[in-house]
């Protein structure tokens, strides 16, 4: 499965990779042969690889019992990645806002609209989840 994904330029890099597949990962992305990397934050640690942009889809993580935020420095490790050495100016960050809230987003339109008559709101989930919103975003800068 991941020959496949490293076919198509597309990495893969996380704690419960074997390290072989890790640094095989590491060496395709410094010799840019991979266009996608997805990564935990073990990729910000001690890993020297060259990122354009740097997408968060939550800014927070799960330890195995519990869900925190991202603090400043672990958010910092990752995002101060974004921008290739020698290759460009600046880099860039992005986070997602939560899933529930674009679909609830989408709805309300849908609603103002009059396409939707009975909308079928989302909720956050009940586990191992942390809100997050531009605010936070904001302090972790």
């Amino acid at each position: 499965e991941l020959c496949r994904l490293l076919e198509a330029g597309i990495g893969i890099h996380h704690a419960g990779l074997l390290p072989r597949y890790r640094r095989l990962v590491e060496q395709l992305a410094q010799k840019s042969l991979l266009w996608l990397v997805c990564g935990t934050d073990t990729l910000g640690v001690g890993v020297n690889v060259p990122i354009r942009s740097v997408l968060f889809t939550r800014l927070c993580k799960f330890d195995g019992r519990d869900t925190s935020f991202l603090n400043a420095r672990e958010f910092l490790q990752i995002a101060g990645r974004a921008g290739r050495k020698g290759f460009d100016d600046c880099g860039y960050v992005v986070a997602l806002a939560p899933e529930w809230r674009v679909l609830n987003e989408e709805l309300r339109e849908q609603v103002k609209q009059g396409l939707e008559r009975h909308p079928r709101w989302r909720r956050p989930p009940r586990r191992n989840h942390k809100e997050w919103t531009e605010k936070t975003f904001q302090c972790l800068l």
